[in-house]
């Protein structure tokens, strides 16, 4: 396990731009879901109601392994950071917490160990509500022809997600609750917007009683990227004011939740 690796990142730390380099980018999926009869959005957030987890354990699982994916990441790198950014990286872990984790996904994944945790029993992706497409990238009302027109799509990038696809809940971390993010704004960089997924207590370390965070890096100076876990007690105290959640911070913009969680 690296947990000193945790407790060290603060050190290590290096915000080089969110950038998005996947080469997928933008792309939209070719066969559509078909939209169930009188599918309707009845919070006019964007999204359908088939497509929100309306009962608490669904909402609690989703959240179990969302974190639980995130921190495996990072306990168990493999090549994911090379690939993504920091949006591409809340996005696949976002697609795998919602996938049924049957021997097959087991096999793929290859973390060291399953959580005691049910799957999300209203839908899976990606057979769910919205296809392979979970993520809105235009405003407006939700309506069946969006599954087909390039309103959802497989990518979208920081700014897309915070517009369009998460609601923000506070700028104090007192609520956040494990699957919500944080969000930055950093003028002068490529990608302005950046993101981490808040996971809390650890899965791996059960005993320890810190609140962390697990993010990509994107790509830093020297050409890598990586996934890093830190304590929220050390980001908050990071020496870079402006990477600090806290509301004295203007960049630091609060904490977000996925709309279909709410």
């Amino acid at each position: 396990m690296r947990l000193s690796a945790v407790f060290a990142a603060v050190a290590l730390l290096a915000f080089a731009g969110c950038r998005r380099h996947e080469r997928a980018a933008g792309r939209i999926a070719a066969r559509p879901p078909e939209a169930s009869s009188g599918w309707i959005d009845s919070r006019g957030d964007g999204f359908p109601d088939a497509a929100h987890l309306t009962s608490a354990s669904d909402r609690q699982a989703l959240r179990r392994w969302i974190a639980f994916i995130a921190e495996s990441e990072f306990q168990h790198p493999r090549q994911l950071a090379a690939r993504v950014d920091c949006a591409g990286f809340a996005r696949w872990v976002l697609q795998e917490a919602l996938r049924r984790h049957d021997a097959r996904w087991w096999r793929r994944m290859r973390f060291a160990f399953l959580p005691p945790a049910a799957d999300v029993a209203a839908w899976n992706y990606p057979q769910g509500p919205l296809g392979d497409r979970l993520f809105r990238i235009r405003p407006g009302a939700f309506h069946p022809s969006d599954l087909a027109d390039g309103t959802f799509r497989s990518f979208a990038d920081a700014r897309h997600l915070i517009l369009f696809n998460t609601v923000r809940i506070s700028r104090n971390l007192a609520p956040a609750r494990p699957g919500d993010l944080l969000f930055f704004y950093q003028p002068g960089h490529n990608e302005p917007y950046h993101t981490m997924l808040y996971v809390g207590g650890s899965t791996y370390f059960p005993t320890h009683h810190h609140r962390f965070v697990v993010y990509d890096t994107g790509v830093m100076p020297d050409g890598r990227s990586e996934i890093r876990m830190m304590a929220l007690k050390a980001l908050r105290h990071y020496p870079i004011p402006r990477w600090r959640p806290a509301l004295s911070n203007p960049r630091f913009l609060g904490v977000y939740r996925w709309k279909i969680l709410e």
